[in-house]
């Protein structure tokens, strides 16, 4: 799939969705697929919610953007979990279609 095909695939996928939530680490940078994911994301007007690894540098420009960001601790899946629980806590009409 050429990258013209590919944002029209993830921007057909990311309509459907209410918000676009991403894992934030420091290597989120140099994702290709996770910075077309992002600009979608922005360009499609949706909430973008963000679950990032304790330590990790947010960019401030990224924290402006971020409806809601939450912290994990890396290898800790109770801590993802309680995380993410927290990142949607009170957000419920706008998650479920």
């Amino acid at each position: 799939m050429n990258l013209p095909e590919y944002v029209e695939h993830v921007a057909k996928k990311m309509e459907q969705s209410a918000v676009c939530l991403s894992l934030f680490t420091d290597n989120y940078k140099e994702g290709t697929e996770s910075l077309l994911q992002f600009a979608v994301a922005m360009m499609l007007d949706k909430p973008i919610y963000l679950l990032v690894k304790r330590g990790t540098k947010i960019p401030k420009h990224v924290m402006k953007v971020a409806e809601k960001i939450e912290f994990f601790d890396e290898g800790n899946p109770d801590s993802l979990a309680e995380a993410t629980k927290r990142l949607f806590r009170g957000q419920r009409s706008q998650i479920t279609q």
